[in-house]
């Protein structure tokens, strides 16, 4: 079940928010200053490489460990650098055959290493049928696409298989993935971090995510006996490193065909709604492996074991788009892609890893897991993105309420306005016309209500 990833340790990792090393231009020097355009490593001023915006082709001048940046003053900033530009990637490590665990799925051979986050074949790309994949190996398995009715967002170009050694037979670091106990089909490797970028395509819908460990350290008891970017395996008690593959990751039902929905607890889209509290919703995690999650996606718990939030995982991108919102600027969400996950290397969490749905807020009392507050540490980055005053998460050992948004906005902050008045009627025929009443306007949000008030006439 990917609900394990879930409930492991996370960790904030936001693609666009935190502090920036800002104001090091040094455009006295021949060479670019810190954080402006750039082709090549040899265009940056000394100790400035050019870093790739958010796979888009575009490049900036900025510290190698950077993955953000702003011009002087602050009147530019770039969020998501990844990869350097102008000079080849380092290829990645093939997994070693650690079974995959994700779905059920099957173990297999280990994939070799991929050259520096270069997408090399069709394998894994978006299609609505077969001829769009341009490889007589590959198919296109469509949103609904599998033996159970389900499929994958977007549809994607890939192969059935066995072992992993059917994928290797064809493709570099591939891995055979079951996306359920039934399907077994060949799926891309990954590597996380701005070393693997760009990874999956770049496509929103799908996330460089676990999908298994490889056998390769210690005896454990939980993750904190293993190293960096390792788990503890629970059946085994051995740590393991991280297998990551180019998994499912649908973000809303926009991703999915018509009357399809996305189930936050897969990643895939199905023809029947999913059952269970949507996200954000307050729930009560489950006792154990074995009690039925109340969730959509899962109930993630905080600081209380028996209060949690329903969350779910998604594709970051520099949008911050899933979680149920399209990433439309001129709507409101209360939920984001918004926290990065263990998954990735410490502090390098970038678009097309995998990420974790934080809720917004405007007040304390808009969060409804137990310990968690309305908090902003990053200079009102959330309001002028979202609308929103902050995002709901346990303080830290150097906050206290003070630091939290503890007074609800009036009206309920993002609670609907009244509605519009009502037509009026159209005359009679043969007689006197009807007369026009105008509609009761909608009551506006409770300063308490998480997503505040409905809109509308009567």
């Amino acid at each position: 079940m990917r609900n394990t990833l879930a409930q492991l340790t996370l960790v904030l990792g936001g693609v666009l928010f935190g502090t920036a090393s800002c104001g090091e231009d040094e455009a006295t020097k021949p060479n670019a200053g810190y954080c402006e355009p750039c082709d090549a490593p040899s265009d940056c001023a000394s100790g400035n490489t050019c870093k790739e915006v958010a796979s888009s082709g575009v490049g900036v001048c900025a510290k190698a460990s950077d993955t953000q940046c702003c011009t002087a003053g602050n009147k530019t900033c770039h969020s998501g650098l990844g990869k350097v530009l102008g000079s080849g990637g380092s290829g990645g490590s093939g997994g070693s055959g650690g079974g995959i665990i994700d779905h059920g799925g099957r173990g297999g051979k280990s994939g070799s290493g991929g050259g520096g986050g270069v997408t090399q074949t069709h394998l894994g790309q978006s299609c609505v049928k077969d001829a769009d994949c341009g490889d007589e190996n590959l198919t296109c398995v469509g949103s609904t696409g599998l033996s159970d009715g389900t499929g994958v967002p977007k549809g994607i170009c890939t192969m059935p298989c066995a072992t992993g050694a059917d994928c290797l037979d064809h493709y570099d670091n591939a891995f055979c993935f079951g996306f359920n106990d039934d399907d077994a089909y060949c799926i891309e490797g990954c590597t996380t971090g701005a070393a693997g970028s760009p990874k999956c395509h770049n496509r929103t819908e799908m996330s460089c995510s676990y999908i298994g460990l490889a056998p390769r350290g210690p005896a454990c008891s939980s993750n904190d006996d293993c190293g960096s970017l390792q788990l503890c395996d629970s059946e085994t008690k051995q740590c393991g490193d991280i297998v990551t593959g180019c998994v499912p990751q649908c973000g809303g039902d926009f991703d999915c065909g018509d009357k399809e929905y996305c189930d936050f607890s897969t990643g895939m889209c199905t023809k029947t709604k999913p059952k269970g509290l949507p996200l954000g919703s307050a729930c009560t995690p489950p006792k154990s492996e074995t009690d039925i999650d109340p969730c959509q996606g899962f109930c993630d718990a905080g600081t209380d074991p028996k209060s949690g939030i329903c969350g779910g995982l998604c594709s970051l991108s520099p949008t911050f788009a899933g979680c149920g919102w399209e990433g439309d600027v001129a709507s409101t969400p209360d939920n984001v892609c918004l926290f990065g996950t263990i998954i990735s290397p410490p502090g390098d969490a970038v678009p097309g890893d995998v990420g974790l749905c934080g809720a917004l807020c405007d007040c304390n009392a808009q969060c409804v897991r137990k310990g968690d507050y309305c908090v902003d540490e990053t200079g009102g980055q959330i309001e002028a993105r979202f609308g929103r005053q902050g995002y709901c998460r346990a303080l830290d050992t150097t906050e206290t309420q003070s630091d939290t948004f503890s007074k609800c906005p009036a009206g309920g902050g993002t609670g609907g306005g009244a509605g519009a008045g009502g037509a009026g009627g159209e005359p009679g025929t043969g007689g006197t016309g009807g007369t026009s009443v105008a509609g009761a306007g909608g009551e506006g949000g409770e300063p308490t209500s998480p997503n505040g008030g409905q809109s509308g006439g009567n």
